[in-house]
C-alpha cells in the first residue's frame, strides 16, 4: 500500500513513472495519468519547485496533443513557482517553453517577445544551454514568419555556441534550420547538402 509512504516519495516514483511512459513507450496518455495524479501530491506539498515542475510536465502533455492554450497556461503556472524557489535557470526554461508555446499556436509576436526576453537574461547570466536552445527556437520563429536572414542570424550564433558546449543535438538541429532558411531563400542545392549532413 503505497500510502503509507511518504508524499514526497510518491510524487517523485509517480514523476518518473509517466517519464518513462512518455519517453520511453510514447504513451502520453499513461504520462498523463501518472503526472496529474502527482500533481495532486505535489499540491500538498510546502515546496514550490516540485509543483512547478508537475505543472510543467503536464504543459509538455498538453503541447505533444497541441493543446497550445492549456501548455501555455501549465507554463504560466508554473514561472512563478520555480521564480519563488530562486531556480533561474529553470525559470528561463519555463519562459522558453512558453515562448515555443506561443509560436506553435501562431501568436509569434508575444513569442519574439518572450523568447528574446529568455535570451537576453540567459546571455546576461552565461547560462550558455538555454541561450543555445533559445536562439534556435529564435531561429525557428524566424522561419514561420518567412524571413530567411534572421533565422539565418539566430541559427549561426546558436551553432557556434552548441559547438563550444559539445552539444552533438543542438549542432544538429541548426544545421537542418540552416538549411531551411536557404531553402526559403530558393537555394535548393546548398540546402540539399546540409541536411544530407545533418
Amino acid at each position: 500500500d503505497d500510502s503509507t509512504l511518504p508524499v514526497d516519495v510518491r510524487a517523485a516514483a509517480l514523476a518518473a513513472a509517466g517519464a518513462i511512459a512518455y519517453y520511453t513507450h510514447d504513451d502520453i496518455d499513461g504520462a498523463e495519468r501518472f503526472w496529474q495524479e502527482g500533481l495532486e501530491l505535489s499540491r500538498a506539498q510546502d515546496d514550490p519547485l516540485e509543483l512547478g515542475a508537475a505543472l510543467s510536465r503536464l504543459a509538455s502533455v498538453a503541447w505533444r496533443r497541441g493543446d497550445f492554450d492549456a501548455a501555455i497556461a501549465y507554463h504560466k503556472q508554473a514561472m512563478p513557482l520555480v521564480e519563488q524557489a530562486g531556480a533561474e535557470a529553470l525559470r528561463l526554461t519555463e519562459l522558453h517553453w512558453l515562448g515555443d508555446a506561443y509560436r506553435d499556436r501562431g501568436d509569434y509576436d508575444d513569442s519574439e517577445r518572450v523568447l528574446e526576453e529568455t535570451a537576453s537574461r540567459a546571455r546576461e547570466l552565461g547560462l550558455d544551454q538555454q541561450l543555445t536552445s533559445t536562439l534556435h527556437s529564435l531561429g525557428d520563429l524566424s522561419l514561420d514568419r518567412r524571413d530567411p536572414d534572421t533565422a539565418l542570424r539566430h541559427f549561426a550564433e546558436a551553432l557556434a555556441y552548441a559547438v563550444a558546449t559539445a552539444s552533438r543535438r543542438v549542432q544538429i538541429y541548426c544545421v537542418a534550420g540552416v538549411g531551411c532558411a536557404l531553402l526559403q531563400r530558393g537555394d535548393d542545392r546548398a540546402a540539399a547538402r546540409l541536411w544530407g549532413i545533418a
